[in-house]
């Protein structure tokens, strides 16, 4: 992949310009950038308006705690409002109830705590504990209490229990803001490499802020939707750092972007060789380019380098990996190619759909019929890929590189996981969300006469708006029935 960025970075404005009939493009790369990041189409704001809209409508369909992991994200959040500090890890005699997310790297639970300090959200632990009290028969367990998808008793909630819950939803709105920095980081990328491709553009942000997934995910107490949001930005400076790769600060503010996303998420790790790659496939000279590589990782390491000597202190290692599948304490089972398989199509299939715990899911027709979609377009976009090698201008070719090489990194990361714990969750690839949406975008369009782009696209996402809205108000909702008095149910 280092070719593509080379071949890519060594085009000048007067080969761009003999491409410029095939492209309908401008080869003037300042316009280009400012495009990229000021004055964004009105339909972009229509797509964020309506994220919001949904992602406010599965944070409310969905009762506290019922995401996944949510009731130990929050602990994280609610024990460094309380303390000032971060969990320390331990099999036994832990001071925290954030189990083995207290192992999280934590940008997202320091934000979060500064705001429930700041509206006086804290020592929250008796409304905690209200809140957490489990169903009894949640998960099929034998009882009179049948047919409902609630892990915890969803009761009368007043006073402790009421800021409680109100801090919660702070923590579901602050993840749905950072939806909204995903979607603007993802626009700016697109519009950075195709700027004359107004529907490739709204059917790439479309299609992340119509992602039933997403909306579950980047409406819950979870660092997800800040990984999103920081590897878009990522992708976004690193556009913006192609347009001008002599400047130092640029490089600088790349590695910042990289720095914040380790500091959310392990996986955000992907990132790293991703850009690195781009770094390495520039067109300047082998002095200049070492110099920018050291100011990356320099960069990278002010931010986030302090997250990973603290680990390696106390844990001996610097992702706090081993501690974390320690007080996890599944192990997977037998790793076979048949259990790889198995575990990959659940991946693709709850990277687009799978609700409350990962136990709310559609038919495996429906899962079958939208892999086989998603295969196709795959297949569509390696066609389109193949048939403008000659004719995508420099930045697109830099844009499909890196989605192309951090798809595979992400990967490869999320199989070595699978390998280490039962994880066949589709939201372990949302660092890799906006590659895999343009790659598959890119795929839509191939498919589609030119002449039918606006009908086409308008309909895909108005199709997938309403699926979105569908699955909220018709599948997830009636599934959460009210918890009855546990003193009113039969021995």
């Amino acid at each position: 992949m280092t070719s593509v960025f080379q071949s890519a970075a060594v085009e000048r404005p007067n080969a761009t310009r003999e491409l410029s009939h095939r492209h309908d493009e401008q080869a003037d790369e300042r316009p280009i950038v400012q495009r990229g990041v000021r004055s964004l189409p009105r339909p972009v704001w229509i797509i964020v308006a309506a994220y919001m809209v949904l992602g406010s409508i599965y944070a409310s369909v969905t009762p506290i705690f019922e995401k996944p992991d949510e009731q130990w994200h929050f602990a994280f959040a609610m024990y460094v409002a309380d303390t000032g500090r971060l969990p320390v890890q331990r099999l036994a005699g832990r001071d925290h109830l954030a189990e083995q997310e207290g192992s999280q790297p934590p940008l997202y639970y320091a934000v979060l705590a500064g705001l429930l300090k700041v509206v006086g959200l804290d020592h929250l632990d008796d409304g905690y504990s209200q809140l957490t009290e489990e169903n009894p028969y949640y998960g099929g367990r034998p009882g009179a209490w049948l047919d409902n998808a609630n892990r915890f008793i969803h009761g009368p909630c007043e006073g402790e229990c009421r800021s409680a819950a109100t801090a919660v939803y702070l923590g579901r709105g602050l993840s749905l803001l950072a939806g909204v920095v995903a979607l603007l980081a993802a626009t700016t990328a697109v519009r950075l490499a195709f700027p004359s491709q107004p529907w490739l553009l709204l059917l790439v942000v479309g299609a992340v802020a119509f992602n039933p997934q997403f909306l579950h995910i980047s409406s819950s107490v979870s660092n997800d939707a800040f990984l999103v949001a920081t590897t878009n930005v990522a992708f976004a400076l690193a556009l913006w750092w192609w347009h001008r790769p002599e400047a130092l600060w640029r490089t600088a503010t790349l590695g910042l972007a990289v720095g914040l996303a380790l500091l959310t998420k392990s996986s955000g790790l992907s990132l790293v060789p991703t850009m690195g790659l781009l770094l390495l496939g520039g067109r300047l000279a082998w002095p200049l380019r070492f110099r920018q590589i050291a100011i990356f990782g320099v960069a990278v390491a002010l931010v986030s380098g302090w997250w990973f000597a603290r680990n390696l202190l106390l844990y001996g290692e610097p992702t706090a990996t081993q501690i974390h599948l320690q007080i996890f304490d599944e192990a997977p089972p037998p790793f076979t190619l048949a259990r790889v398989m198995d575990n990959w199509s659940m991946v693709a299939s709850s990277f687009w759909a799978s609700f409350g715990w990962g136990g709310l899911n559609l038919s495996h027709e429906v899962y079958r019929t939208v892999r086989g979609f998603a295969l196709l377009l795959v297949l569509a976009f390696v066609w389109a890929a193949v048939r403008a090698r000659r004719v995508w201008m420099g930045p697109q070719k830099v844009l499909v590189g890196l989605s192309v090489v951090h798809l595979l990194v992400v990967g490869a990361l999320l199989f070595q996981w699978m390998r280490l714990t039962e994880a066949p969750h589709g939201r372990l690839l949302f660092p890799a969300l906006l590659p895999i949406t343009l790659i598959l975008m890119l795929g839509f369009l191939r498919l589609v006469p030119q002449r039918f782009h606006a009908l086409a696209s308008s309909i895909y996402l108005g199709a997938w708006a309403v699926v979105a809205l569908v699955l909220a108000v018709g599948f997830i909702r009636p599934v959460y029935l009210p918890a009855p008095l546990l003193a009113a149910l039969p021995e």
